[in-house]
């Protein structure tokens, strides 16, 4: 907290939503009507701050506790980073760490992991993702168990805007145009107007920075036929890479 170069936001989201109480008899209390379409609305923005900037994991736990990586909350908000790729600047150990999770579970493929958090991906690596990811996430403890369903979409969605990404990054028309469509088709071409960093950069702005002209209008008519155009702002993080390290 006392070296970085700028503000430190801590942010502590569980407190920051109505949850589902207990009793002093260990009975539920469920959300009101209210707290609960509080939390609907929400919840699916909450991810964003795990998107944009750059993170650091803390995976130490109380000893009473499961272990961090068995967490499916802490998993979701893991693997959102992850993809995202906001590890690389402080928490490099913590993909290490979940490689080496991994391995103990003997999950196979954990050599993705590395090309997850800081490389690009491709749709051989995906497949792979998508294994290893079904099979851990299998196991992992949640209080409420309808949170499994709103956390695989939360992942799967986080995916595909990465895979978006990546292609504007590789100038691949043909892929923008695809994961673009998978977006439209999964209900979510809203993510189109989501920040990628705490530039606020969109795939959008990331575009127009790069030379593709036509992969910029692929998004641009995407953006303004789903209501979503994000506001005109430089992108920096492209113009000028250094002014960015957790880029890659």
């Amino acid at each position: 907290l006392t070296t970085g170069p700028g503000d430190v936001l801590i942010f502590f989201d569980f407190a920051c939503l109505p949850q589902i109480g207990q009793d002093s008899k260990g009975e539920l209390i469920p959300r009101t009507e209210a707290e609960t379409m509080l939390f609907q609305e929400a919840l699916p923005s909450m991810g964003a701050l795990y998107a944009m900037y750059p993170i650091l994991v803390i995976p130490e736990v109380t000893p009473d506790v499961h272990p961090y990586f068995s967490s499916g909350w802490c998993y979701s908000e893991f693997c959102t980073g992850m993809l995202a790729k906001k590890l690389s600047q402080y928490s490099s150990s913590a993909v290490d760490r979940y490689q080496d999770w991994m391995k103990e579970q003997g999950a196979d493929h954990c050599e993705i992991i590395n090309q997850l958090a800081f490389g690009l991906l491709d749709e051989r690596s995906v497949g792979k993702f998508k294994e290893l990811f079904d099979k851990d996430f299998a196991n992992k403890k949640f209080f409420n168990e309808g949170d499994r369903k709103i956390v695989d979409g939360i992942v799967n969605g986080y995916l595909t805007k990465r895979l978006l990404e990546d292609a504007v990054r590789a100038q691949n028309e043909a892929d923008v145009r695809k994961y673009v469509e998978q977006l439209r088709a999964d209900g979510q071409i809203d993510a189109l107007s989501d920040p990628l960093d705490e530039y606020l950069d969109t795939a959008l702005h990331q575009a127009a920075c790069l030379p593709s002209a036509d992969i910029t209008k692929v998004l641009l008519e995407a953006a303004r036929a789903s209501r979503c155009i994000a506001p005109a702002m430089p992108c920096p993080s492209l113009a000028n890479p250094s002014s960015n390290p957790a880029q890659p």
